[in-house]
């Protein structure tokens, strides 16, 4: 038991104080990246729970087949304008006229401030409701129902 059991012994430790200076770094680079993720998990929730909007009116006009809404930004977040997407009858929108009433050409909604949305929309037979739906970029949505 003279100096190889020794010379092992070093070895070995040897070994173990560089695998953990090759982990270390790993490790703390994970712990950052998740704790910058929850970070950022807490800010859009935050943000969420801070914004709200409101359908105020909702008309169809059958004359042109239009569904024009204004909805207030009823929460303390400023929305984009360019994340406000719109469903009726459930069905995705994309050639929705989306504009800040009193602004416009702005891409920020800030609360208190109403959006003025134009869409074309059929109902489906002559007296059906349309289902007009308007969800913002961090997932609030509001629902209204229009008499045809």
């Amino acid at each position: 038991m003279g100096f190889s059991v020794s010379g092992a012994t070093a070895i070995v430790f040897l070994g173990a104080v560089i695998a953990f200076g090759s982990a270390y770094p790993a490790v703390v680079d994970s712990t950052e990246a998740i704790s910058q993720a929850q970070g950022q998990q807490s800010d859009r929730m935050l943000e969420q729970q801070n914004s709200e909007l409101t359908v105020e009116t909702a008309t169809y006009y059958a004359g042109n087949d239009t569904l024009t809404a204004n909805v207030s930004n009823s929460g303390t977040t400023a929305l984009a304008v360019g994340e406000v997407d719109v469903l009726v009858n459930g069905t995705y929108r994309d050639g929705a006229t989306v504009d800040v009433v009193g602004n416009s050409g702005s891409e920020v909604w800030l609360p208190g401030e109403v959006l003025r949305v134009e869409v074309s929309a059929t109902p489906n037979t002559a007296g059906d409701e349309l289902r007009l739906k308007l969800v913002t970029g961090p997932g609030v949505a509001d629902a209204t129902e229009v008499p045809t």
